[in-house]
């Protein structure tokens, strides 16, 4: 950012940027690609949890200063998002197996839709401030 001549705003959002984990996208990416849903979950929940200690202290090494976090948002954000479908899924498989086969199809529409749907309510709030 520096060699580009970015402002510091500029610089503060690109930190910012690199140090959140990918969130349910991930997860939702490594399942449409048939990838290692269980690691990416594990790291998914690591990374967001971790983010808590870490990102103060990687903003003041490389900003200078340090941004405040919210633990027990960001705890109930991974449950919220992440770890509660998670069960719902597993309930629902072994409550009703026949009917999460016929489901299944659909389920990469389903979780592209959820994300839409948290990204745009993460935006209305962002311009609501």
């Amino acid at each position: 950012s520096h060699i580009a001549g970015l402002d510091r705003e500029f610089t503060a959002g690109m930190v910012l940027l690199g140090m959140v984990s990918g969130g349910q996208a991930s997860n939702l990416c490594t399942y449409i690609a048939n990838g290692d849903v269980a690691l990416s979950v594990t790291m998914t929940t690591m990374t967001t949890l971790s983010a808590i200690f870490m990102l103060p202290f990687l903003s003041l090494v490389l900003l200078g200063e340090v941004i405040p976090v919210h633990p027990a948002a960001i705890a109930w954000s991974t449950v919220s998002v992440v770890l509660l479908p998670i069960a719902l899924g597993i309930f629902l498989s072994r409550l009703a197996p026949g009917m999460m086969k016929h489901g299944k199809p659909f389920l990469p529409l389903v979780g592209v839709v959820s994300t839409v749907l948290i990204v745009l309510s993460a935006v209305s709030r962002s311009h609501m401030l």
